[in-house]
């Protein structure tokens, strides 16, 4: 612009002042690196932005996974791809369903078309279990929320997914116990009575 207006200046013959002209240039000089400058540091604070979601994301203690209807992996935390027992890039594209067998795979694609349906306004929650890379069977709890896609007619399920194998054997050893002492009192050979401290039953 500065030279175009040059050039029409000299083309009018209107007097111009070399000082005045440098001074101009300079200030313009000025402006530039400024916002040089000012463009660096928001370049820098996006890349650190983009640094603590990626850690935040990777290494949060619970898995996380996005998928569409036919539940194929778009995304996937490292917490998830160590679920499963493969590296992420090994998993990006890959069915979900690949990792359940017979009546779960269909209960995790009737989990994913109830998220669809309910337009992420509610979280679709599933307790399955799925088998890993190693054969390993573990229980897991699957709690989706369906998203907009990156173009208008897509949607996204994004699904937390949590290993709850210990509370589950918890849970069935504690039922073989009151299994067992309900097993013990039916049979034993006397009357079996549990009292208050006032001697109510």
């Amino acid at each position: 612009r500065q030279l175009k207006t040059l050039e029409t200046r000299l083309k009018n013959n209107r007097p111009l002042r070399a000082a005045h002209l440098e001074q101009d240039l300079q200030v313009h000089q000025i402006e530039l690196e400024m916002q040089n400058r000012e463009l660096r540091e928001a370049r820098q604070r996006l890349e650190e932005t983009r640094d603590r979601y990626a850690e935040l994301y990777d290494f949060a203690p619970v898995g996380y996974l996005s998928m569409d209807e036919r539940s194929h992996i778009r995304e996937i935390n490292l917490t998830a791809a160590a679920i499963l027992g493969l590296e992420r890039a090994h998993l990006l594209g890959k069915p979900f369903s690949t990792w359940f067998a017979g009546p779960d795979k269909h209960a995790l694609l009737e989990h994913l078309a109830d998220a669809l349906r309910h337009r992420g306004t509610t979280r679709a929650t599933l307790d399955t279990r799925l088998t890993t890379h190693r054969g390993q069977v573990i229980d897991v709890r699957l709690e989706t929320l369906a998203v907009d896609g990156t173009n208008d007619t897509s949607r996204v399920c994004r699904t937390i997914l949590l290993d709850v194998s210990t509370q589950r054997a918890a849970e069935r050893a504690l039922i073989r116990e009151r299994d067992f002492a309900e097993g013990l009192v039916a049979t034993a050979p006397a009357i079996v009575l549990v009292l208050d401290t006032r001697g109510r039953i």
